[in-house]
C-alpha cells in the first residue's frame, strides 16, 4: 500500500535554477502567500486525484480538470498514472487532506517558485487512518498568469 501512496506522491524532478534568491526559512511567515499558494495547488490537485476512485471518472474531463493545477512534465507523469490505474485498479491508500507545515526554503522568481516544504498527509487505508509527514522539492511555474505545480520530488 506505500507503494501505491509513493507512486502518487513522489512524481517529481526539480528544476536546478541558476539564479538563487534563497530565502532563510525563519523568516518565512506560516501562512505566507507561497505557503498559502502551494497548498491550495496540492489540496486541489488531491481532490482530482480522488476522482480516481469514481468507476465513472470521465478521462478527458479529468485531464482539463486537473491541467487547471498542474503543467508538465507533472501533468504528462499525472495522465500516464491515471491511465495505468484505470487499466489496472489497484489497492490505494486515499490521501483525505494535505497541509504545509512550512517551507523551509524558497526561491522564487517571476514565472517560477522552487522551495522545500513539510507536508502533512492525511491517508485513510485499509487498517485506518495515518499520517505521513514529507519533506519535498517543489516547482511551481506561472503559466497563462497562473501558478501550476510543475514538478516534485521527495527531498533526501
Amino acid at each position: 500500500m506505500k507503494k501505491a501512496l509513493l507512486f502518487f506522491l513522489v512524481i517529481i524532478a526539480i528544476i536546478v535554477q541558476l539564479n538563487n534568491n534563497t530565502i532563510n526559512a525563519k523568516a518565512i511567515d506560516c501562512n505566507s502567500e507561497e505557503q498559502v499558494l502551494i497548498e491550495s495547488l496540492l489540496k486541489a490537485r488531491l481532490e482530482v486525484w480522488n476522482k480516481v476512485y469514481d468507476p465513472s471518472v470521465d478521462k478527458p474531463n479529468w485531464v482539463e480538470e486537473l491541467k487547471k493545477y498542474v503543467t508538465n512534465p507533472l501533468l504528462e507523469y499525472d495522465v500516464n498514472a491515471f491511465i495505468q490505474l484505470t487499466k489496472n485498479p489497484t489497492d490505494m491508500d486515499k490521501v483525505n487532506h494535505v497541509k504545509i507545515k512550512e517551507i523551509k526554503k524558497i526561491d522564487r522568481k517571476e514565472d517560477a517558485i522552487r522551495a522545500i516544504v513539510c507536508a502533512i498527509w492525511t491517508i485513510e487505508g485499509k487498517k485506518g487512518t495515518y499520517m505521513e509527514n514529507i519533506e519535498y522539492e517543489i516547482l511551481l511555474k506561472k503559466e497563462n498568469s497562473q501558478w501550476k505545480i510543475s514538478d516534485y520530488k521527495i527531498n533526501e
